[in-house]
């Protein structure tokens, strides 16, 4: 699992069985999915909830899938080399 959204992908079926299952608004999810984060208060009904899938959610996953992306084209820091 490599992004927030694989959650919808790979664990549920769909991002509108997510939603239902773990009892959020299906835009909201869908928005969530779509900025790649998804809110800290949420993550321990989606752990509970995804135990019993074949690729279960754990709070690691979570803060690994969460973490900030470094945005392409991003000045890189001065290496030493200059």
């Amino acid at each position: 699992m490599q992004a927030i959204r694989d959650i919808s992908t790979k664990v549920w079926p769909s991002t509108r069985s997510l939603a239902a299952d773990i009892g959020e608004d299906y835009n909201t999810v869908r928005k969530w999915l779509l900025r790649g984060r998804i809110p800290e208060r949420v993550w321990p009904t989606i752990i509970r909830r995804s135990s019993n899938f074949a690729e279960p959610i754990t709070a690691d996953k979570l803060m690994r899938l969460n973490a900030p992306r470094k945005k392409r084209g991003a000045a890189r820091a001065d290496n030493g080399n200059g």
